[in-house]
């Protein structure tokens, strides 16, 4: 035996750079001197193991060499013990707390009681293993290996590779690559419907990988996995977890193990994963994942509302300063108009003051005689036939004249107050209007802001003032009028012909200073934000909740109160399937589904940052020996630009139903809504016209009918003897 290892050493040697001993006493013995001579240019490390250790929980001095031969990255492992149960037990201990490099070279004894059944998962994880057996009163040994993949029923049995008789039978390699070509096996691949990933396909044909349950898979993890499957040969089946909605990724339960799809990798029922797996610490406690293959953008499916401002439209076209500058320009001009007629009104009482009397006689001009003598004749005119009338009704009643006496004196007097007051009137006005016409527009404070107003609204005024300063300001001020009403209709226009902006949630930061909730699937989101080093990420990490069911989530988006917090592309399909089911039975190419209206709610919106740049990998089993040439492959596969060209395949019916929908909510209609603002105004109209209406009433029966001047029968005369008082 001792040759035999000699030449076994020296044929590999070429290939070890550091390797370890573990062996008991008997060996140690048999083959200490031999080992000795070939191993003086390479590390090496021994560990004796008492034949009473239980090498699954190893003592300090064993676990301590151990730890030492896995950061040397030693890649060789030679294990004479006599005991093969500790043998497959270290191994165990190896395997569970990856202490041992399982894709090294392994050197064991042959023991029989190593292959049984419940080891099968162990020889599944070392595939590089050569056993020794020496037969019985003889110098000849046997070397097997085991099978890959070992049977899932009844005991791995090893299969002889090469024998010796001081020396080798074959020459050939005694660690063959059997991970190149796997000759057809079947792998079991777990995964569940997750866009862009993996995708279940329901069809009425049955699929060539999934014959039981009727249908196929499609997507970008899908496409990665015929692809390796085609380049090391081997076939596979996919199934997915027991309530793979619900469970998903799996959730750590109250006996340490695993749902969902980390439950069938743990327990080793599958040996691949398929289902957006991120390269976090997280997994790689539970099984082994591949180099990243690409990195996912994870953020918040986030509520957008639309700005509903159309209450103030017609405040819009313009900004707060500058109403403030329209509004001040507007009395400051108003009181320069009242400063002007004012002034000039104050000039001409002064040029007047001399021709007019308080007394009730009168000093014509000559110049005018004629033209009042006219304007007297036309003005009087109403009034002398309505005495007439009134003379003629009192003879008819001449049997009442003791009863009314004192109302005909009374409206004798007024009709000669009346007429004084006209005749002052009209002589004074006549005068003066031949001085400045037009002046009554703009004595009065209230009026001239009012007509200044109006000129602002493009409303011409009743008669232009024939003062040259008040002309030429009014110029001026039509010319500004003109040009600011001409910007407000068309910002106005502008306004009303675009689509409502919108209200978005872009940053972490807004999204943790907002009012809404978020959440996402899993607590190892949830600790992520927590223990996040960024004030925004704690306060989003405060109000996160863990939430595992995706539409309950969803609808909670769409209603205004929760974010989602998923990869981008996930986040695109949840869009566009809240917006129309349909899309998603033509991605699925399914028929079965019934269409449902979901597009109540907010419109949903992906917040534009991402939150973190995560990488994605497969799934492997904990220590598969797989992972080397799929790391190859996968390497190659992102090189050749593949996995972007099956990334935009999976998305592409999803982006295309997209854009359609943006299109339709960015269409610029006119809407009732958008004219609130007009229909605020008239109301806000119809409200102060009935309050001035109310005072006015409050008025005339609290103050005017209670005057003892008040004369229903003569109304006309009763407020021109007030106006003359005045």
């Amino acid at each position: 035996m001792e040759f035999m290892m000699l030449n076994l050493l020296e044929k590999i040697m070429d290939e070890v750079n550091c390797f370890s001993i573990l062996w008991d006493e008997y060996y140690q013995n048999v083959m200490g001197n031999v080992l000795n001579r070939p191993l003086n240019s390479i590390p090496y490390f021994k560990i004796l193991v008492n034949d009473s250790e239980d090498l699954l929980s190893p003592n300090y001095d064993t676990i301590k060499v151990v730890h030492e031969v896995k950061k040397n990255n030693c890649n060789l492992y030679v294990m004479f013990l006599a005991n093969g149960e500790q043998i497959v037990r270290f191994l165990e201990f190896g395997d569970r707390y990856r202490t041992i490099d399982s894709r090294a070279k392994f050197i064991l004894i042959k023991d029989r009681r190593m292959f049984s059944q419940k080891y099968n998962v162990l020889w599944k994880k070392l595939v590089n293993v050569l056993f020794i057996k020496q037969y019985k009163n003889s110098y000849r040994f046997e070397l097997s290996t085991v099978p890959f993949p070992p049977p899932l029923k009844g005991p791995t049995i090893p299969y002889k590779i090469n024998s010796w008789n001081n020396s080798f039978q074959k020459n050939q390699n005694l660690f063959q690559d059997k991970m190149s070509n796997l000759k057809g096996q079947t792998l079991k691949v777990v995964t569940f419907d997750h866009v862009p990933t993996t995708a279940v396909i329901v069809s009425n044909n049955r699929s060539k990988y999934d014959e039981n349950n009727q249908q196929s898979y499609a997507g970008l993890e899908i496409e990665v996995l015929k692809a390796l499957s085609n380049a090391m040969s081997f076939d596979f089946t996919i199934y997915e977890p027991l309530n793979a909605n619900e469970e998903q990724w799996g959730r750590l339960q109250a006996n340490g193990s695993f749902s969902g799809l980390l439950g069938e990798m743990s327990s080793g029922k599958a040996d691949i994963a398929l289902g957006n797996l991120y390269y976090t610490p997280y997994h790689l406690q539970v099984l082994d994942l591949s180099i990243p293959y690409n990195t996912e953008c994870l953020t918040f499916l986030t509520p957008e509302s639309l700005t509903d401002n159309s209450w103030h439209t017609l405040i819009l076209p313009f900004q707060s300063s500058m109403w403030t500058t329209v509004i001040i320009t507007l009395f400051l001009a108003g009181f320069i108009f009242y400063f002007f007629a004012s002034y000039h009104r104050s000039i001409e009482n002064k040029d007047f003051s001399s021709e007019s009397s308080a007394s009730t006689e009168f000093q014509l001009d000559q110049q005018n005689a004629n033209k009042i003598i006219t304007k007297l004749k036309i003005y009087f005119k109403p009034l002398r036939n309505y005495w007439k009338l009134k003379w003629k009704k009192f003879n008819r009643k001449k049997k009442f004249f003791k009863k009314y006496k004192a109302a005909y004196i009374n409206k004798k007097w007024s009709f000669k107050s009346d007429f004084q007051y006209r005749l002052n009137h009209f002589f004074s006005s006549t005068e003066t209007e031949t001085v400045s016409r037009g002046l009554y527009i703009f004595e009065k404070i209230d009026s001239s802001i009012l007509y200044t107003y109006g000129m602002f609204v493009i409303v011409s005024l009743p008669k232009v003032p024939s003062v040259w300063s008040i002309r030429m300001f009014t110029g001026w001020w039509w010319l500004y009028c003109i040009l600011l009403s001409v910007a407000y209709k068309a910002s106005m226009t502008a306004i009303l012909a675009s689509p409502a902006p919108r209200m978005t949630i872009d940053t972490l930061e807004q999204l943790a200073e907002s009012k809404i909730g978020c959440g996402g699937w899993g607590d190892q989101a949830k600790k992520f934000f927590i223990t996040s080093l960024d004030v925004a990420s704690q306060k989003v990490g405060q109000k996160f909740e863990i939430i595992y069911d995706v539409d309950s989530a969803v609808e909670r988006v769409a209603s205004g109160d929760f974010a989602y917090y998923e990869n981008i592309h996930f986040l695109h399909y949840l869009k566009v399937k809240h917006k129309d089911v349909n899309i998603i039975n033509r991605y699925n190419n399914s028929e079965n589904e019934k269409s449902i209206d979901k597009t109540k709610g907010k419109i949903l919106h992906i917040m534009n940052n991402c939150v973190i740049n995560m990488p994605v990998s497969v799934g492997l089993q904990k220590n598969s020996p797989l992972k080397p040439k799929i790391d190859s492959y996968l390497s190659r596969i992102v090189e050749a630009g593949l996995v972007i060209k099956w990334l935009n395949d999976a998305m592409f019916k999803i982006r295309i139903a997209e854009a359609e929908s943006e299109k339709e909510q960015i269409k610029a209609l006119m809407y009732l809504s958008k004219l609130y603002g007009a229909i605020v105004v008239l109301l806000a109209g119809y409200v102060l016209s009935v309050i001035a209406l109310f005072v006015e009433i409050v008025i005339w029966y609290g103050i005017e009918k209670r005057s003892p001047n008040f004369d229903k029968y003569n109304m006309r005369s009763y407020y021109l003897e007030k106006k003359y008082k005045m």
